[in-house]
């Protein structure tokens, strides 16, 4: 990272010499803001990293997500997928179904019901 930072750096400064299109202020402040920064960021790795080597590529940040995705579903593995006391559950709701049913009233009622209902103005 700190060469390919070093390498951004001598091209910034290079395009800064040697561009003839920076007369005006306001693109020079610009660049050299973006130099300064990149300046601030390599002297913060050799200062305080001590030249460990930081590596952002696709392939080790996949790999870090990859190994917190396969800690959380170890993890979540003592939840059950399915629920044991399923029957628990069903048993009395199939009950309470076949009671209703049998407190309805037969056809004949409920048409005579129906009919007293609909026949009110």
């Amino acid at each position: 990272m700190k060469r390919k930072l070093k390498e951004e750096l001598v091209k910034m400064s290079t395009d800064i010499i040697t561009s003839k299109s920076l007369n005006e202020i306001t693109e020079l402040y610009e660049a050299s803001k973006n130099l300064y920064e990149k300046l601030a960021v390599l002297k913060f790795i050799e200062e305080e990293l001590n030249d460990v080597e930081v590596d952002v590529s696709k392939n080790v940040i996949a790999a870090k997500f990859e190994k917190m995705a396969n800690a959380v579903l170890n993890v979540d593995s003592s939840v059950p997928e399915s629920n044991p006391h399923e029957e628990d559950i069903i048993i009395p709701g199939m009950q309470t179904i076949k009671e209703m049913v049998s407190e309805m009233p037969n056809d004949a009622a409920l048409e005579e019901v129906l009919a007293k209902f609909m026949a009110k103005p």
